[in-house]
């Protein structure tokens, strides 16, 4: 994801304009990736400025599904799905 999508200007347009991007090393960061639930690599995880989680999934997310994640993270709560769950 970092270099395919992370790069893209579309997507770091779109980060920059409503989100506070943020990257967990499992290593360095294992006791909050725990914490978390995050089970694999890449997770992509968006929070509310509180903490809470709004959505997010497991696995590689190309552009364009990453740009509708976060998209969707910018609905009313209501039309939100939970993440799912992590074999």
């Amino acid at each position: 994801m970092e270099q395919e999508t992370w790069t893209n200007r579309d997507i770091i347009a779109r980060v920059e304009a409503s989100f506070t991007p943020l990257k967990l090393n499992a290593g360095r960061d294992g006791r909050l990736v725990a914490a978390l639930g995050i089970r694999s690599f890449p997770t992509t995880v968006v929070f509310t400025p509180e903490g809470e989680i709004i959505t997010g999934a497991p696995g590689f997310m190309p552009p364009n599904r990453l740009s509708g994640l976060l998209r969707s993270a910018l609905r009313p709560a209501a039309t939100l799905q939970p993440l799912p769950p992590t074999e």
